[in-house]
């Protein structure tokens, strides 16, 4: 499934001294970094590695998920184009990763969308795409997944926080993502101010209410 891939090949270009990085390299040398469990449960998020099968849900609105320019009013740029990574290995499937940079290139978005088959469970594509993400070679889960609702939203997100230590270096990454029938996203946070940050002091619902902007920007009903 495309929304498994796209999140497996989180190849997350991180900016550190000039210097990028990919999170889907193997940085087997490193200590894993201690997973934490988040005090606020979700609503009903899929655990972290279910393979449950999909099971269908009630029809929702359908949303086409633009590959823009920019993102949140143009504050970041595409610096990356990614997609040529992510293999969707089958017909009709799409798939779109990018690396968007504000001016000073101090901070970057990363930003993958997949368009495809969700066998009429759309939460099933997000929770594959996320477990994607978490298989990542040294990737733990810092916070666990968990649903958040911002303000005015009518729609939920399901965040949470990774951490991979590479290079010497530990990178905090909070991460929210979506899905609605035949099409999935995510946007991850990769900011210098956020690499050595701990785990439980991302402010989380701060983080989905920037995604939930940006998720205003990309998305458009389907004609």
């Amino acid at each position: 499934m495309v929304a498994l891939v796209l999140g497996a090949v989180l190849v997350v270009a991180l900016a550190v001294g000039g210097t990028l990085l990919f999170v889907g390299g193997d940085d087997s040398g490193d200590d894993k970094a201690e997973a934490k469990k988040s005090q606020q449960p979700a609503d009903d998020p899929q655990p972290s590695g279910s393979a449950d099968e999909p099971t269908p849900t009630p029809t929702r609105t359908r949303y086409e998920l633009a590959f823009p320019k920019t993102l949140e009013g143009g504050k970041y740029r595409l610096r990356d184009d990614l997609s040529d990574s992510v293999d969707t290995g089958k017909t009709g499937e799409e798939a779109h990763l990018g690396s968007y940079s504000n001016a000073a290139d101090t901070s970057r978005l990363l930003y993958g969308s997949a368009t495809g088959e969700d066998y009429g469970n759309p939460e099933f594509s997000k929770n594959q795409m996320m477990n994607g993400m978490e298989s990542g070679a040294a990737m733990d889960v810092a916070v666990k997944r968990r649903d958040i609702t911002p303000a005015g939203a009518e729609d939920p997100l399901t965040c949470e926080v990774l951490v991979k230590k590479q290079q010497g270096r530990r990178l905090t990454i909070p991460v929210c993502a979506w899905s609605d029938p035949g099409t999935a996203a995510y946007v991850a946070n990769d900011s210098l101010d956020t690499y050595s940050v701990d785990p439980e002091d991302v402010d989380l619902e701060a983080w989905a209410e920037r995604v939930d902007a940006i998720r205003d920007e990309v998305r458009t009903p389907a004609a």
